[in-house]
């Protein structure tokens, strides 16, 4: 059995190996995949897709549309949530080189009823693993009321259990494309 690291290194290959047209497909599947789960939320948090994960752009124009999208920031250590009107405007590089939500122009919330979490790999039992920061995790135990679904291409779906610790927060639902 692999442990963590070596299962982030496997799932990292097989995602960087996903081709063009496969990605772009996925681009195009993901809203209409989850567009009806999503419609009764006024509040989403969402993601800026970070290396080889799933384009999420179409999702949040249209969670923008609809006034819900909210995404992410990492600061101390934290998530902190910011509402967002135009996903194409006013993000900034963060402190771990990905782009995030410029806390001078964007409104800080607390409030948020359903998070798409984007994985490294995901296993049958909705367990996930990210990048190994933790920065989802602490979130999600922070805030267990948020409902979470999984993002990810389907080669990403382990056909074994990962080994999970105390801290792992599982999936309540995968959306894998």
């Amino acid at each position: 059995m692999m442990d963590k690291e070596e299962l982030r290194g496997h799932f990292l290959k097989i995602r960087k190996a996903i081709n063009k047209q496969r990605r772009e497909e996925a681009r195009e599947m993901i809203w209409p995949l989850i567009e009806s789960r999503l419609e009764k939320y006024k509040a989403v948090l969402s993601y800026i897709p970070l290396k080889d994960e799933v384009d999420m752009s179409l999702v949040n124009e249209q969670l923008a549309l609809r006034r819900a999208l909210i995404l992410s920031r990492i600061e101390f250590h934290e998530i902190r949530l910011y509402s967002i009107e135009d996903p194409k405007i006013s993000l900034i590089k963060g402190a771990h080189g990905f782009l995030e939500p410029d806390p001078d122009v964007h409104l800080f919330t607390e409030h948020c009823e359903v998070a798409l979490i984007p994985g490294v790999a995901f296993d049958s039992q909705k367990n996930r693993i990210g990048f190994g920061f933790g920065h989802f995790d602490r979130f999600l135990q922070a805030n267990p009321t948020i409902f979470k679904i999984g993002i990810g291409f389907r080669e990403q779906l382990s056909s074994k259990i990962f080994p999970m610790t105390e801290h792992d927060v599982p999936m309540d639902e995968l959306c894998l494309v």
